[in-house]
């Protein structure tokens, strides 16, 4: 099959047509999921592990896993579902070798740029709330902080994140609720910008 062009590969093309281009061998294809799921799935991984390094390794080999056995992928079922199984089974099987305990997360955070005026002054004070909320953010308990990101970095609902960390609806519910209260305190003059940008 020939490799789609670049611009056939981007956020817009959903996941069913990804995956039955890797499926056939597509290399550009299977890496488009790979930047899309990367990041949420380290997150997952470091989530149930506290290990950075551990947790980009596990998710480099069940990519490469995938990739080799591409012919058992199912492009009609969920392939976000497909991918956190496949971490969460590792994640399990390495805390089982390891007779560990899960614990949470590391802190990346932050992307785009926010609408203002783009002066000087205006890119300064985007600067500094920037600093101030990514700090803010920072001094979150660590499991808060993880299923705060997952919810508004990741975009994932209280659903997807309560079975990708195998814990309750309720308990991503009240995560939510103790971060955002942190946030309110933490902040105060940017709150009603964050909230924009994080609701």
């Amino acid at each position: 099959m020939q490799e789609a062009s670049a611009s056939t590969l981007t956020a817009q093309v959903n996941d069913k047509a990804l995956v039955e281009q890797f499926i056939n061998g597509n290399e550009k294809a299977f890496e488009t999921l790979f930047k899309r799921y990367y990041q949420m799935l380290r997150k997952v991984a470091q989530y149930m592990l506290d290990d950075l390094e551990q947790a980009e390794e596990l998710v480099q080999d069940a990519f490469v896993n995938i990739w080799e056995k591409r012919s058992n992928v199912n492009p009609d079922a969920s392939f976000k579902n497909y991918l956190i199984t496949a971490v969460r089974n590792r994640c399990l099987n390495h805390i089982k070798a390891k007779k560990k305990t899960h614990s949470i997360d590391d802190d990346e955070i932050w992307q785009e740029q926010l609408v203002a005026d783009s002066r000087t002054e205006a890119a300064v004070n985007f600067k500094e709330m920037h600093r101030a909320i990514e700090q803010a953010i920072d001094k979150l308990p660590e499991q808060c902080r993880i299923i705060f990101q997952l919810s508004r970095h990741e975009g994932l609902s209280y659903k997807e994140i309560a079975e990708a960390l195998d814990i309750a609806p309720k308990t991503v519910e009240n995560q939510i609720g103790r971060a955002l209260k942190v946030l309110k305190v933490e902040l105060k003059e940017y709150f009603p910008l964050f909230l924009i940008f994080f609701n």
